[in-house]
């Protein structure tokens, strides 16, 4: 009688367990209503988001071309983009309207789609038990006014609310702003720097500009100092202190190496009173590299008498720095940034600033030069007899600032000496090849746009474009730790079993 009892029981409980479910099921498609308990909340409206709809005055009207029955994840994704459009609508009022779209209801919708210069997704599907090609559509056209932005592939979920909310924010907002690039006294030119020029390109229009030979724009939002490797005259540290006091940002990269990748690995050292003028920011330069078992892996070409092969190492002169400021907005949100030939930084004069970037606690600092740059040293033989310390990488400078000069020295007698500024904003890099474009990959990219964003007082967007980011360095151990980890994986956890199994058979026997 108690057996049966406790069967009647187990079914009510396993048929009502499943009506609840249909019903929550039901009713979160009706109404909308959602439970995000993702790390970084990619099912939500962020804050940003929600403030940018909110200053939109004229209608937006936003159109997804979504092929149904899609296989998965193209499936989800569908519904994603459907629920998210949902949520623009109602935080975006009566300004924002959305549309879903069969692209197959219309045979002309596929013609305008290839016009726009939208691909369709080709998915590999298995449908009576063979191996089949599906294409489909997973495109978004944002239309504002006169004018058209276009999403031509959603990828994933995770990014979808950054691209999206900063196509509408670029159709929103009159123009892009201006970064002056100061390729003075050994710093690249914009020609050089291609890869930042497409990075920042929807979003900034890279100039370049020379203070020593003319003023500096007054539509300049920002200025990049890509690293100079011979010392700034007066007239040109004069320039950048005073653009800096019409609280505007700076960021400046500074190192004790320039990278010659080109010509193998290489680097040209930089002469000692190149930074000096660094000072004039309350920021400093220490000398060496840092080295840091934390590092980025790199591919090597090695030869043995005719044999070419490649090797895949830990190269420490390319820490992978994970250690990143979680309070301040540049920084929090990022995972890790690769910084290449990077020298340690200090505060010169007691000056109150934050640190972003700390390399880890397993690096150490290089004296030089010269360098040893071989990426095929061990690493216990790199980092024999060094002292293992975490240094300074990147670092910045904010509000209330005075004048490193006491009056007017430029060669314009009508400039107004400005003596002080409360909302400036200074960013120091240790590393001189940041922005060289074989280092401006997704995570530095990410990093760098940050910085633009925040040096032109524009953070909006800052914590949407980290959001989503999966990716998870490893920390490392000692081979003492790894082995121990290795024998609890290995015979712990199935002694642990076999134990438990034991207990299970005794207690029913008993």
């Amino acid at each position: 009688m108690f057996k049966m009892t406790f069967k009647k029981q187990a079914w009510i409980m396993l048929l009502g367990s499943i009506t609840i479910s249909a019903l929550l099921f039901l009713v979160a498609n009706v109404s909308y209503l959602r439970f995000d308990f993702t790390e970084d909340q990619v099912y939500s409206l962020s804050d940003s988001t929600r403030n940018i709809l909110k200053q939109v005055e004229e209608p937006i009207m936003i159109r997804a071309y979504l092929t149904p029955d899609l296989p998965q994840p193209y499936g989800r994704l569908s519904r994603f983009v459907e629920d998210m459009l949902h949520a623009y609508h109602q935080a975006g009022s009566n300004h924002v309207g959305f549309e879903i779209i069969n692209p197959d209801s219309d045979p002309n919708t596929a013609t305008s789609l290839s016009m726009m210069g939208i691909p369709k997704v080709q998915v590999q599907v298995i449908e009576d038990d063979r191996a089949q090609t599906k294409q489909g559509y997973l495109a978004v056209v944002i239309e504002y006014l006169d004018q058209k932005e276009v999403i031509q592939v959603v990828q994933s979920e995770a990014g979808f609310e950054y691209a999206l909310t900063s196509h509408i924010k670029r159709l929103t907002h009159v123009g892009k702003k201006k970064v002056g690039i100061v390729p003075a006294y050994g710093a690249p030119s914009l020609s050089e720097l291609q890869a930042l020029k497409d990075v920042v390109a929807a979003d900034y229009e890279l100039v370049e500009v020379h203070p020593e030979e003319k003023n500096i724009p007054d539509d300049i939002d920002a200025l990049i100092i890509p690293g100079f490797t011979s010392a700034p005259s007066q007239k040109m540290r004069y320039a950048l202190d005073q653009f800096r006091l019409q609280n505007k940002g700076m960021m400046i990269l500074a190192g004790q190496v320039r990278a010659k990748l080109e010509q193998g690995f290489v680097v040209q050292p930089v002469p000692n009173d190149t930074n000096v003028w660094l000072k004039d920011y309350g920021m400093a330069l220490e000398s060496g590299l840092v080295m840091d078992m934390q590092a980025l892996r790199i591919r090597v070409n090695q030869r043995q008498g005719r044999i070419a092969f490649q090797t895949m190492v830990d190269y420490p002169l390319i820490p992978q720095v994970i250690d990143l400021n979680p309070q301040h907005i540049l920084s929090q949100g990022l995972e890790s940034v690769n910084l290449p030939f990077a020298s340690p930084l200090t505060w010169y004069n007691d000056t109150k600033g934050v640190v972003l970037l700390h390399s880890s606690e397993n690096s150490a600092v290089q004296n030089g030069p010269p360098f040893d740059i071989n990426p095929l040293v061990a690493i216990p033989q790199r980092f024999a007899g060094l002292r293992l310390t975490k240094s300074a990488l990147v670092q910045c400078v904010e509000g209330k600032a005075n004048s490193a000069f006491s009056e007017n020295i430029s060669n314009n007698p009508e400039h107004v000496h400005k003596n002080q500024a409360g909302a400036t904003r200074v960013l120091l890099v240790g590393s001189l090849s940041l922005l060289d474009d074989q280092f401006i990959d997704g995570e530095n990219a990410l990093f760098i746009l940050n910085a633009l964003d925040w040096l032109t007082h524009d953070e909006a967007l800052i914590h949407l474009r980290s959001s989503g980011i999966t990716q998870r360095p490893l920390t490392h151990l000692d081979s003492d730790v790894r082995a121990i980890w290795k024998a609890t994986w290995i015979f712990a956890l199935p002694l642990l079993l076999l134990l438990m199994g034991i207990w299970r058979w005794r207690t029913l026997k008993s």
